[in-house]
């Protein structure tokens, strides 16, 4: 127990606490999905998992309600290469059709995509699904392949933040399978096999604020002026 703080101090660090609280709340969150199994009939890609990852992430730095996209095919191996890339947007929203999106390009990065559908359960990989918005990157000459990624900026929606991608397609059929996200790999083995992929799951990362260290290095504060209180 802490000793020696007055009724001000205490105070001070529950309004401290709140507001890091509060802040930890607010925009700062990374989305990731690992892509780790075929869900088609098609065939697996060759290297091992995850073959695709994807990240939505809201604290890079950039302008607010903005979120960076990275799909990074690190995974992928030989001639395997990524040519649909499809994912979701929170359907309390407004229409998906009012997202704005910006090449970004970056180090070892692939092409930029070749046509971008956006509407409301407007894209269905492998018929299995209904997603929000699907990417098309080219299936020759320049292709979106093994260790590259392509990097957007995601805009256009007051509020948009990387949470709001971390949402399950809507089932086309009963027997369809609601999925984080998907992505159509091709040229896999000898190079005339492909396949549909998608993440198991979903990893939601909050950063700790600077606040919060600042926080912490107050409350260490507080602790040693109590002990000399209490030791004088």
């Amino acid at each position: 127990m802490l000793y020696g703080l007055g009724r001000a101090a205490w105070a001070l660090v529950a309004l401290s606490a709140v507001n890091v609280l509060a802040l930890g709340q607010a925009h700062a969150t990374t989305v990731t999905f690992n892509f780790d199994f075929e869900f088609s009939t098609g065939t697996s890609p060759a290297g091992s998992t995850p073959w695709v990852t994807a990240i939505f992430d809201d604290n890079f730095g950039g302008p607010a309600d903005t979120v960076r996209l990275t799909i990074d095919n690190s995974g992928l191996t030989g001639s395997e290469k990524n040519t649909g890339f499809y994912f979701n947007l929170d359907p309390a929203l407004p229409d998906s059709s009012n997202l704005s999106f910006s090449f970004v390009g970056g180090s070892s990065t692939g092409p930029a995509a070749t046509g971008i559908t956006q509407s409301e359960d407007c894209c269905k990989p492998d018929g299995d699904g209904q997603h929000d918005v699907q990417f098309d990157f080219p299936t020759s000459g320049d292709v979106f392949g093994a260790g590259e990624k392509v990097v957007y900026d995601i805009s256009g929606i007051t509020g948009l933040a990387a949470t709001l991608f971390n949402f399950k397609s809507t089932p086309k059929n009963i027997n369809d399978m609601p999925l984080y996200a998907a992505a159509k790999i091709q040229s896999i083995g000898a190079g005339s096999a492909s396949g549909w992929i998608a993440p198991t799951s979903s990893l939601v990362v909050v950063p700790l604020p600077a606040a919060l260290w600042l926080f912490g290095g107050g409350l260490i504060g507080l602790v040693g002026v109590g002990r000399r209180q209490r030791d004088a």
